[in-house]
């Protein structure tokens, strides 16, 4: 350490010996604002103290400091200086999810459980029974299907027929095959007899031979073609083309008539369902035209399709060419931070959600879902929450310089590098036990 009294260096890089900002620790929030040529370099002594003998002395940053340094306005206290939040805060973009609060908690919620308690009802409704609130942070995730979906939602998928093609009109997945327009039916008609004839002649190893096709092959077009190798392809190719009567079926749920071929939906996630949504989605991303997006969702319909845009957001798939399954997350918020857990543990379970997360009755929820499921991208409406944005007035009902700390570091991250909490959230959280959910089972639903 004596070395560094004799060192050719400034206060910045002596710090940055020890604290790694990936080279990026002199520029404001750490280079977040890439565009901001107006923003000058900061030095580590506009906020903090050197190091005094063995004591590590970095002096919590003040509201004063914070002004001082870069945001150069009068910061009085937090309800009346601090700019109002986005218009949609804190859902303004959509999930990858389609869960209708507001249908759910006055329609579906009340027919399902009709007849019992009210107490049953309120007890439904509670979003506590539906999110994950024991390890709570700035994320509550919503809990598994199986535990919280498939009661009502797993009888309506399962058994579900998905139509894989017609003898006499294409289907998503046929128009795919033949690189056809799904509402093409004059191409499917040039096509009708060569396609008959090649299933007749070869059977699983012609469907073979098509999703090898460039822009088709890959792992989920290999994995679909399994599901026909036991099932006579050439015999029901050779009855459509003669316009003879046929019955078949297969033990892993394909089966045929004298008018399609089909495939029997074992439950959510299907496999071979989601292989053939893939494909779609791999077309889309190569082809990015109103076709491609019409097949995807007419593939993912209610009406002989997957049934998967009932509450997937399939046609988000145009973003990234991945169909978002899964739950997405929170937005990303790098200049900000926050906690649930605190919060729920101060204004107890189910009641503090409701505290901030209103349901708003007018907000047309599901209109950005309904469209996006037709696959019509030049129709798409403004998303809009099922829940009232979030204003500052709720949050500065309690943090006040009076009641909980108001400061600008209990909310807001400077270095973005740096995992640590500041001062005061980390009391927050000490002073917050664990939290206990609810262990209580939800009822089960009326069979009428």
């Amino acid at each position: 350490m004596a070395g560094a009294l004799f060192a050719d260096s400034t206060i910045n890089e002596s710090c940055q010996n020890c604290h790694d900002f990936a080279e990026r620790g002199e520029l404001p929030h750490n280079r977040i604002f890439p565009d901001r040529a107006d923003l000058e370099p900061t030095q580590c002594l506009d906020c903090h103290s050197e190091h005094h003998g063995d004591q590590l002395v970095v002096p919590q940053l003040t509201d004063h400091q914070c002004g001082l340094a870069c945001h150069q306005q009068p910061f009085n206290d937090f309800a009346s200086a601090h700019p109002p939040f986005p218009d949609a805060f804190p859902s303004e973009t959509p999930g990858s999810i389609k869960f209708d609060h507001q249908r759910h908690f006055k329609r579906h919620f009340p027919q399902t459980f009709r007849g019992a308690d009210s107490a049953v009802i309120d007890q439904v409704k509670m979003c506590v029974n539906c999110h994950t609130v024991e390890q709570a942070s700035r994320e509550v995730t919503p809990k598994p299907y199986a535990q919280v979906c498939a009661s009502c939602h797993e009888k309506d998928i399962a058994g579900a027929t998905m139509v894989l093609a017609y003898r006499d009109e294409p289907t998503p997945i046929t128009a795919l095959l033949l690189g056809i327009n799904l509402d093409d039916t004059d191409g499917f008609d040039d096509a009708r007899e060569e396609f008959l004839e090649a299933m007749a002649d070869d059977g699983a190893d012609y469907f073979a031979e098509l999703l090898e096709q460039p822009g088709l092959a890959s792992a989920d077009a290999k994995a679909v073609i399994e599901y026909f190798e036991d099932i006579p392809l050439d015999e029901i190719g050779d009855a459509w083309l003669n316009d003879e009567s046929i019955e078949s079926t297969s033990a892993n749920g394909i089966s045929a008539d004298d008018d399609a071929l089909y495939y029997r939906i074992t439950g959510h996630g299907d496999a071979f369902a989601r292989h053939w949504l893939a494909l779609a989605a791999k077309n889309l991303l190569l082809m990015n035209n109103d076709e491609s997006r019409e097949l995807l969702a007419t593939l993912a319909s209610d009406d002989e399709g997957t049934t998967c845009n009932k509450c997937h957001a399939v046609g988000q798939v145009a973003e990234t060419g991945v169909i978002p399954w899964n739950y997405r997350g929170v937005s990303d918020r790098p200049l900000s931070r926050y906690s649930h857990a605190p919060h729920i543990n101060l204004l107890g379970l189910d009641s503090s959600c409701k505290n901030c997360h209103q349901i708003n009755d007018d907000a047309e929820y599901s209109d950005y879902f309904d469209v996006l499921a037709t696959g019509d991208a030049s129709d798409l409406p403004d998303y809009e929450s099922n829940f009232h944005p979030i204003g500052i007035d709720q949050c500065s009902s309690c943090h006040t310089p009076q009641g909980v700390d108001d400061s600008c570091i209990l909310c807001h991250n400077y270095h973005q590098d740096l995992t640590l909490s500041s001062d005061a959230l980390q009391r927050a959280i000490v002073l917050s036990p664990p939290i206990d959910a609810p262990t209580t089972e939800l009822p089960t639903p009326s069979e009428d």
